[in-house]
């Protein structure tokens, strides 16, 4: 069976960038934000029974820009297998 979902919400993000020489940290930056989300779904799903399914979907997920990335919508696509049961 096929199927599509959608959802949003918020992405917390959390970050420490620290650069260092052979022995000794140079210096270090941390960042924290919380920005809204978006996400689809694509699957295709099968019954093993009436209480347990396979699914395999595919993911789109987007963000608003996080610090310091400079890319106007960061995002990432995933393919997923899932098993689901009652």
């Amino acid at each position: 069976f096929p199927y599509l979902g959608a959802g949003i919400g918020i992405a917390h993000n959390q970050n420490y960038l620290r650069f260092t020489d052979r022995f000794m940290t140079l210096t270090h930056q941390s960042w924290t934000q919380t920005k809204p989300a978006v996400q689809g779904i694509f699957g295709l799903g099968y019954f093993l029974d009436d209480l347990t399914t396979v699914s395999l979907e595919l993911r789109h997920f987007l963000t608003k820009t996080s610090a310091p990335i400079n890319d106007s919508h960061p995002s990432f696509t995933s393919i997923n297998i899932t098993f689901n049961g009652s």
